[in-house]
């Protein structure tokens, strides 16, 4: 009685050491695929549902779901300067990073510097997340 199952613990080691190595790297691409960027799953700071009004008003729907990264988790994989603009939103500390060839968002920037990326896009591109 109050003593661990030994056999448990052994079960259960070759799980957490597969869960503990394993890094899923997304794939993020605008609709015409001539922006693309890659961010590892361990860079996640937040993964929520956003229904801020900024949020409302970048996706045009009362909430969405998002990961937020910091900008240096993001690694470009496709597209070079010019490829991919930046819209300040006014009267909110947000902006728009659109791929200027089909207008898609690719993530927005917070008021606290983070990247905003939908779930909707990271989908798209092929992850399961």
């Amino acid at each position: 009685k109050g003593r661990i199952n030994e056999s448990f613990i052994f079960n259960l080691q070759p799980i957490i050491s597969y869960l503990s190595l394993s890094i899923m790297v997304l794939k993020v691409q605008c609709d015409c695929g001539k922006t693309a960027f890659t961010v590892e799953d361990s860079d996640v700071k937040v993964k929520a549902f956003c229904h801020c009004k900024e949020c409302q008003v970048v996706a045009s729907a009362p909430m969405v779901e998002v990961i937020a990264v910091a900008p240096d988790a993001i690694t470009m994989e496709e597209g070079k300067d010019g490829d991919l603009k930046q819209f300040d939103m006014p009267n909110a500390k947000m902006a728009r990073n659109f791929c200027v060839a089909c207008g898609n968002t690719v993530w927005n920037t917070n008021k606290f510097g983070l990247c905003i990326l939908s779930q909707g896009n990271i989908r798209k591109s092929g992850n399961d997340m």
